[in-house]
Formats: C-alpha cells, structure tokens, sequence
C-alpha cells in the first residue's frame, strides 16, 4: 500500500534540512570557540559541519517536487511568478527592513564596509537577490540562496513543459549532473547551476510519484537509503579532510543529492505521530524566515551564540532561539500583510 508525500512530509525534511545548516554554519569554522570532539585527531563535529551541506540539495529537492505539484494543477505562468516572487520578496524585504536597521544602529554593522563603498549600486544588488549573479556576499552570506531560488524559478516553468516530452527531462537530468564538474569563470555561478540536478531530481520525483512507489517496499528502501547515507558521507568527508588543494564547491557537494534524497526517504518512511517528528516539523513551518534570520544571530551576537562553549548546548540554544524568534516574526508579518490587506481595500473603496 503507497503513502503519499504529504505537506507534513515536506515540512518534517525541510526541519531536517535546517539543522543541518545549523551544523554547518555552527562549527564549519575551527575557528569558531567550542570545546571540541576529538576523535582520531578529528573533530566530529567539524565533519558534522561538511555534511552539514546536504541542507541545500534537501531544499532544492523538494522545491523542484513542490512546484511540479503546484503547477501541475494551475498551469498559469503568471500566476506562478507573481505567488513565488511575491512570496520571496516580501519576507526577504521584511527581514531585511528589520535586521539590517538593527545591526547599523545597535551593533556597529558598517554599510559601507559591507558594500566596499558603493552602497548604492550593492543596496539595488541585495534588495533583488541578484549577488549570487555579481559575485557578491552582501549583508548576509547565506543569502546567496536566494539568488539560487530565484533562478531556479525562473527556469521551472520551461523545464516543466520539457517533462511533458517524453524523456527529454530524463536526458537533461542525466546530463544535468556533469555540471558539478565545470569550471565556470564566475564561482557562485558554478555553484548555482550545479543545483539544477537536485531540482529536475525533485521534478521526476513528483512526475513519476516516486515516494508513492517507494513506501510500497519500505523496509527495502530504508536499507538502501542508510547505505547511500553511510558510502557517500563518507566519500564527501573524505575528500575534504583529505585534500591539500582547495575543493570547487560544486565537485564537494556532488553526493550531497544521493545524501539528501536518502535522509528524506528515511524521515518519509519512519515517519509517526512523535515529539521528534514534531519538533521537526514545526521547523520545516518556518523554514525560510530561519534561513532568513539565523546568520544575524552569528553576526550581531556571537558571544551569546557560542556562549555555552559544549556544542550540544551552543546547537540546542541556537535551534530554540531562533524558532523563537522565526515564530514571533511570522506573527509581526501577517499582522503587517492584513494591515496592508485592510488598507489596500480602504483605498479602492475611496
């Protein structure tokens, strides 16, 4: 008997995603003050931190399973960007409208410093979500994602209508994979177009209901997805701690899908009604504001973050934290969108 990928699925993989980058953003620098975990000469929760990646093809994957779902049942492009975009922008707009004030005022944050001088030109960069496609960080480094999105949009509704040809996708996607070993001039774009593999991946899932057919033989699947976990863990940790060169990002994230796939198939099938799962959940609920906000905590407050010097403690405190405060900023943006909402509608009556 098949399961069906349901939101709650969604949003328990997303939750997994974000303490992965947690992991990563948490202890990916040695630099950082935590007391360490030594084991073999090596810090465990340093390799924690390189497969702490994975979070980005986990997202990249279910946005592609996403959107096919969605789009298949209302075909308007249009309305398509206008959703994505607008809901992009209006949190993106909303968390930046109230950190990046913060930081100038409260904690010394230096806009021209961030901006290398040219606020204005950088400003116009950060407010669309387009540094990815100039080679730049802007007030906070983890939104290149953004830039990732919303490329990823952009070129969803023609690779939906390449689905509709028979095997045409399956060939991109095929192809779609050399992409971790290109070398492009620009290096963020290296990185964001090797992601299309992890998206057109998530679209031939929904095309061929493919978690369906897996719940079918769940035991067998659950088997195979730990050994995926297990063979290509440790190949990407392998290659990390091993190399004396620098490592392109796109060759050190190519297992990162085969790891992203697995650990949502294991979460899709051992799925109950649990504290763990609903914990995990409540973090996929708000999954983007998180994304949006937990590098600020880093930037403004990393005393605070890295405070209770065990990791565990530094990991939990961080994950409270900022569900917290993602929770009490949802709240303030549905009072601002109704207020906007109310006074939209005062308008046209005049």
């Amino acid at each position: 008997m098949s399961i069906a990928f349901t939101k709650q699925n969604t949003n328990i993989a997303k939750g997994v995603a974000i303490l992965f980058m947690f992991l990563q953003h948490l202890f990916y620098s040695t630099s950082y003050p935590y007391i360490k975990l030594n084991i073999f000469n090596l810090d465990m929760w340093f390799v924690l931190a390189i497969l702490g990646k994975i979070c980005v093809s986990i997202f990249v994957i279910l946005s592609g399973f996403g959107l096919y779902k969605s789009f298949s049942k209302n075909e308007n492009v249009l309305d398509f960007f206008k959703k994505r975009f607008s809901y992009i922008y209006s949190n993106y707009w909303f968390i930046w409208l109230l950190f990046v004030p913060l930081g100038v005022y409260f904690f010394g944050y230096n806009l021209e410093r961030v901006y290398d001088g040219n606020v204005l030109k950088h400003l116009l960069i950060d407010l669309t979500g387009t540094q990815i496609y100039f080679n730049f960080f802007g007030v906070n480094s983890t939104w290149w994602f953004i830039s990732l999105l919303i490329t990823l949009y952009l070129f969803f509704p023609l690779l939906y209508k390449i689905s509709k040809f028979k095997y045409f996708l399956e060939i991109l996607f095929l192809a779609s994979y050399s992409l971790y070993f290109f070398r492009f001039d620009e290096f963020w774009m290296y990185e964001t177009y090797s992601y299309f593999f992890s998206f057109i991946a998530g679209i031939l899932i929904a095309k061929y209901s493919i978690f369906e057919k897996i719940s079918e033989t769940p035991n067998l699947w659950k088997f195979i997805s730990i050994i995926t976990i297990i063979v290509f863990s440790a190949l990407r940790c392998y290659r990390l701690l091993t190399s004396t060169e620098y490592v392109e990002a796109g060759t050190q994230t190519c297992f990162d899908p085969f790891v992203g796939f697995a650990l949502i198939i294991i979460f899709y099938l051992c799925h109950r009604n649990n504290k763990l799962f609903f914990l995990l959940e409540e973090l996929g609920k708000y999954s983007f504001i998180i994304f949006l906000i937990h590098k600020f905590l880093m930037i403004y407050c990393p005393y605070y973050v890295f405070g209770l010097d065990y990791p565990i403690f530094i990991l939990l405190n961080f994950i409270l934290v900022n569900y917290a405060l993602a929770k009490f900023i949802s709240f303030l943006k549905d009072k601002f969108d109704n207020n906007l909402y109310k006074l939209k509608c005062f308008v046209c009556r005049r």
